[in-house]
């Protein structure tokens, strides 16, 4: 929803708390495609970098 909102103190916060990155909402999008269909690219950024630290 933070995704979807520009909201990203609260996008980073979610992640340092652990939120799933890959959950999906009821039409099965995940916080990086609400974030990259509003154009977000700082909140894209951040939800990138936390996939990277998993892969890493």
């Amino acid at each position: 929803m933070a995704a979807g909102i520009r909201q990203v103190e609260v996008v980073h916060a979610l992640l340092e708390h652990g939120a799933n990155t890959g959950a999906k909402d009821n039409q099965g999008y995940t916080p990086f495609h609400i974030a990259s269909a509003n154009g977000d690219d700082e909140v894209m950024k951040l939800l990138s970098e936390d996939v990277a630290k998993g892969v890493l």
